[in-house]
Order: C-alpha cells, then sequence, then structure tokens
C-alpha cells in the first residue's frame, strides 16, 4: 500500500485540470474553477498528508471535482450534495453533477443526494469526511458535525475549509464592480439609455439583490454583516471544539484573501497564488497569518468509538 507522499507525487494536479478542461469547460460555474480548485486541493492534501486510502465522503460536493481529485488518494470517494440546484445554497444539483463525472469517467466515484444534517450512510461507513465550502451554507451546522462524526471510523479525519473572516470583508470589492459591469452593459445594449439601465438594475436588485446597497451573505445568515461577525478564526475553531472532535491542525491555504488579489492583479492573480504556494505552506498555520488567509482549513478527529 502507497503512503499519502507517494499518492500526492503521483498526482498530476495540471493533467486533471487538462482533462476537465477539455471534457467538461462548458459546465464550470466561473471562469478558471478547475485550476483554482485543483491548487486549493493540492495545497490542502500537501500541508495535513491525508491517512491514504479507504472510502470517503463529500460533503456538498457541487460539482463533484474535488471528488475526482480526492479519489487519486482514496479507492472510493462518494459525492454527496443536495438533489436540486438552488441559486440561495449556491447548490448545483445532483443531476449537473452526475453529468460531469460521467464526462470525466473516473472509477470508483459514487454519487448520493442527501443533506448534512440527515446523512443517508451507516455508522463508521468513511475513513475520511471532507466538507469543502459546505459548512457555512449549513443551518444546523452542530447537527452536521454530529453526523459527520457518526458516518465516521474511529480515527477517521473531518476535512472542513470555510471561508475567512477577510475573504468576506473584501467581497465587497468584486460585488460593487459587478454591479458596475453589469450597469455598463445595460448602457451599451440599450443604446445609452439610462432609464432602461436603470429599470433592468432595480429588477435585478429585487430578485439577484434582496439586501441592496449591502452585498447578499454568501452562506447561511441573515445578511451580509452577521456573516462577516460571524466567519473569523475564531467563531470557527470554538464550533470545531464543541464537536467532539480532537483538533489536528490549523491552517489557510491561501494567506492573501482571492476577491483583494483579483480586484488589484485582475486575471493573473491566480497564476499568482499558484506560484506563491510553497510560501503560504511555509507561513499558513502561524496563529495571526491564518486569521488574513482567503479560508481556514480545520483537519479533525473522530478519537473514540
Amino acid at each position: 500500500m502507497r503512503n499519502i507522499r507517494e499518492c500526492l507525487t503521483g498526482i498530476d494536479f495540471k493533467d486533471i485540470v487538462a482533462t476537465a478542461e477539455g471534457r467538461a469547460r462548458d459546465m464550470e460555474p466561473w471562469s478558471n474553477y478547475f485550476r483554482l480548485r485543483a491548487g486549493e486541493m493540492e495545497a490542502l492534501l500537501s500541508l495535513y498528508k491525508p491517512k491514504a486510502r479507504g472510502v470517503a465522503l463529500d460533503i456538498g460536493s457541487g460539482l463533484g471535482f474535488n471528488t475526482i481529485l480526492l479519489k487519486k488518494i482514496y479507492d472510493k470517494v462518494v459525492a454527496s450534495d443536495l438533489y436540486a440546484e438552488d441559486a440561495l445554497t449556491h447548490t448545483l444539483g445532483m443531476d449537473k453533477s452526475n453529468n460531469f463525472l460521467r464526462r470525466m469517467g473516473v472509477d470508483g466515484v459514487e454519487a448520493a443526494s442527501s443533506r448534512c444534517e440527515e446523512l443517508p450512510f451507516g455508522k463508521g461507513s468513511f475513513n475520511a469526511v471532507y466538507m469543502i465550502y459546505t459548512l457555512e451554507h449549513i443551518k444546523d451546522r452542530a447537527r452536521a458535525l454530529e453526523e459527520a462524526r457518526r458516518v465516521l471510523k474511529p480515527g477517521g479525519e473531518l476535512i472542513i475549509v470555510v471561508p475567512n473572516f477577510l475573504e468576506r470583508l473584501f467581497y465587497p470589492l468584486s460585488f460593487y464592480r459587478d454591479i458596475l459591469l453589469r450597469l455598463v452593459g445595460y448602457f451599451k445594449r440599450h443604446n445609452g439609455s439610462g432609464k432602461s439601465a436603470a429599470k433592468n438594475i432595480s429588477a435585478e436588485r429585487g430578485s439577484s439583490y434582496p439586501h441592496f446597497p449591502m452585498p447578499e451573505p454568501h452562506g447561511e445568515y441573515a445578511d451580509y454583516c452577521s456573516e462577516l461577525m460571524k466567519t473569523n478564526t475564531f467563531q470557527w475553531i470554538s464550533l470545531a471544539r464543541n464537536s467532539g472532535f480532537a483538533i489536528r491542525d490549523i491552517f489557510t491555504t491561501m494567506l492573501f484573501p482571492k476577491e483583494l488579489s483579483s480586484f488589484v492583479l485582475g486575471a493573473k492573480a491566480l497564476d499568482y497564488y499558484l506560484k506563491t504556494r510553497r510560501i503560504n505552506n511555509i507561513l499558513g498555520r502561524r496563529p495571526f497569518l491564518r486569521s488574513l488567509g482567503q479560508n481556514l482549513c480545520l483537519i479533525l478527529e473522530k478519537r473514540d468509538a
């Protein structure tokens, strides 16, 4: 059986991205989605070095790209998410996920529709459970962690990745930039008609931006201000400590929040992030610096039966 170092050495992340772009570029939720997720996953796996092999559960799997990457380490991976597409929870729907997994043609991957608070799996079914940008979308987070603990084997790992405070703090930069770009687009399509542009923006505010002029919360929060107050390192660590898991490690995989770096560097921000991951690996565990990162990664372990 190969150890995790051998497993990671054998993963060609660039090749997986190229395959996904060749077979399913039209399914990317946003531009360069595959490159960003592959870079984050490579950083995550290299920093915490998971126990290789066994069966893993990818909760909130979305499109299923992370599931494909995890299959390079585990014998079997189950992709789990809500069944129907839902913009409020950023759920893509299992039909889209199944379509993507079919296009990728990877063996040993299954898809199962489920709610995090009521997982349809038996006790001790998995060696590892991943919740990557999932927990912030769950209303009853304590219950979701309880379910994750139930389906894990003793000694099993729960890997949580959540947005951090500064990522949410800088989010308005891209939010208002997008609003401005939409407004400019309306002006162009309507030959400079301010009345038509204002009418369309107003209609969009009522449907897509009910809290306008404040940005919309990304997760399960009442509003953006509430999200900003609750999305911080101390809140996430406190939640983890109260979950019954032992905390093995805490770090960030991206020291510089994407919203800020992309606002300053534009399309080149992702390239700089991928090139500076070595610096992140050295500094990403330091308590102060990890609080300034794009995300917070919590590596938890089920210590008892």
